[in-house]
């Protein structure tokens, strides 16, 4: 599903994924909804949507697995991906990651 300025598109080859846009540098922020699943499915998941991004770009994964933040963190520093953040929010966790540009 992409979203830019109220325009919603829906991409059937993506399920659980949209795009939201906004103005500015790297403003495109990639979601995925990979809540109720248990790993290693999130990852997969995040694996398989990182594919179709470009170097740079936010990947935002909303899990309800309790051991996400953690396998999220180790998966980026094994796979050269940028660790963002991680919060919770109820009984989700958000974890942002950005594709390839490890920084040291």
């Amino acid at each position: 599903m992409i979203t830019r300025k109220n325009r919603v598109h829906q991409h059937e080859d993506s399920p659980g994924a949209q795009v939201t846009m906004s103005d500015g540098p790297h403003s495109a922020e990639v979601r995925l909804d990979a809540s109720g699943r248990m790993c290693p499915e999130p990852i997969t998941m995040a694996a398989l949507r990182l594919q179709g991004m470009q170097e740079g770009e936010v990947l935002r994964v909303e899990a309800t697995d309790p051991a996400a933040p953690i396998d999220f963190e180790v998966w980026c520093l094994r796979r050269q991906h940028t660790f963002l953040d991680c919060r919770q929010n109820g009984e989700r966790w958000i974890i942002r990651l950005r594709k390839g540009g490890i920084q040291t």
